[in-house]
């Protein structure tokens, strides 16, 4: 066989890819796939940092409703009662003012609710 034969037998019965075209398509396969994987990623972040968030708001509108309830339950028990203008004086020179009993409390919520656990259990 000369190497006339050999050359026209590779072209014309080259079913085959070459080592260099093998090698380009896997590095963009890869690249491809590197791409994809960077995104699913990002979107996997994306989606669990908006669940969070969804679930925090859901908690403060919760925590909002609550409160709102419990201050359109509550009543100002006012009553009239008498406070001594001059605390030195030898006659009791009393004014009356009106005085509630609804008060503001301010805390951390865990001890409000750790307190409300509690009494009820």
């Amino acid at each position: 066989m000369n190497l006339q034969s050999i050359r026209s037998h590779n072209r014309s019965g080259g079913a085959g890819f070459t080592l260099v075209e093998v090698m380009v398509s896997t590095a963009l396969v890869v690249a491809i796939m590197a791409l994809l994987l960077t995104t699913v990623t990002e979107t996997q972040k994306i989606w669990t940092r908006s669940r969070s968030k969804a679930s925090q708001f859901q908690a403060a509108r919760s925590a909002f409703e609550s409160m709102a309830r419990r201050m359109s339950q509550a009543t100002l028990n006012t009553y009239w009662k008498a406070h001594d203008i001059n605390i030195d004086a030898t006659q009791g020179n009393f004014r009356f003012r009106r005085q509630g009993e609804f008060q503001f409390v301010s805390a951390p919520a865990v001890r409000f609710f750790n307190n409300h656990l509690n009494s009820s259990g």
